[in-house]
C-alpha cells in the first residue's frame, strides 16, 4: 500500500517529507544536497510546448506540468500530473489526426486513439521510431483511467515523461510527410 502525506489544515502548505529522499550534485561545492521545490521548478518549468501546438493541448498539457510541479507539496501529485500527460497525448492526437484531415466515425465520434495512431503513421505524423512511444502512451492512458489501487511515481520519473510526452507531442505537430 502506498504511504503518503497526510493533508492537514495546516500540513498542506508544507512540503512533503517523501522529497526528502531526492538529492542533486550541486556542482559548486560537489556535495549532494536535497532538492528544493525551486529546484523543481527549474527542471519541470523548462519543459513546454512550441507554438504551434493548439492551445487546448497547451492548455492540458500546462495542467499536468503545474500538477508534477506541486507533488512537492503533496507527493501523489506527481503520479496525477504523470497520469495527465498521457491523456494529454491522447487530446494531441485528436487535433492532429483533424487537421489533417482524418474524419469522425459515423455515429459522429473520434475513432479510438488506437485508430488515431495508427492513422497519423500512415499519414506522416508519428515516424516508425516514435511508434512504441506513442502506444506506450494509450496504454499507460488505459491503465490509468482504470485504477485499482493507488500508485506513486519518483518526481525524477515524472519529470521524464513530461519531457517525452513534450517531445512526442512537438514533433507531431511539425509539418508532416503526408503518404496517402
Amino acid at each position: 500500500m502506498a504511504e503518503f502525506k497526510q493533508l492537514t489544515p495546516t500540513s498542506w502548505r508544507e512540503r512533503d517529507d517523501t522529497n526528502e529522499a531526492f538529492v542533486h550534485l550541486d556542482r559548486g561545492t560537489g556535495r549532494l544536497v536535497h532538492t528544493s521545490g525551486d529546484d523543481w521548478a527549474g527542471v519541470f518549468l523548462s519543459v513546454t510546448l512550441d507554438a504551434r501546438v493548439p492551445k487546448n493541448v497547451q492548455d492540458l498539457f500546462e495542467v499536468a506540468r503545474g500538477t508534477l510541479l506541486y507533488g512537492h507539496y503533496f507527493y501523489p501529485l506527481y503520479t496525477l500530473g504523470e497520469e495527465q500527460l498521457h491523456r494529454v497525448a491522447d487530446a494531441a492526437a485528436v487535433h492532429r489526426y483533424e487537421q489533417l484531415g482524418g474524419r469522425r466515425t459515423h455515429r459522429g465520434e473520434w475513432p479510438t486513439f488506437k485508430a488515431r495512431i495508427r492513422w497519423l503513421i500512415e499519414h506522416g505524423a508519428i515516424p516508425q521510431d516514435e511508434v512504441r512511444r506513442w502506444n506506450a502512451y494509450r496504454e499507460l492512458r488505459n491503465i490509468t483511467s482504470h485504477p485499482q489501487m493507488q500508485s506513486l511515481v519518483m518526481p525524477g520519473d515524472a519529470l521524464r515523461s513530461l519531457q517525452m510526452v513534450a517531445a512526442s507531442v512537438n514533433a507531431i505537430f511539425r509539418p508532416a510527410t503526408l503518404r496517402r
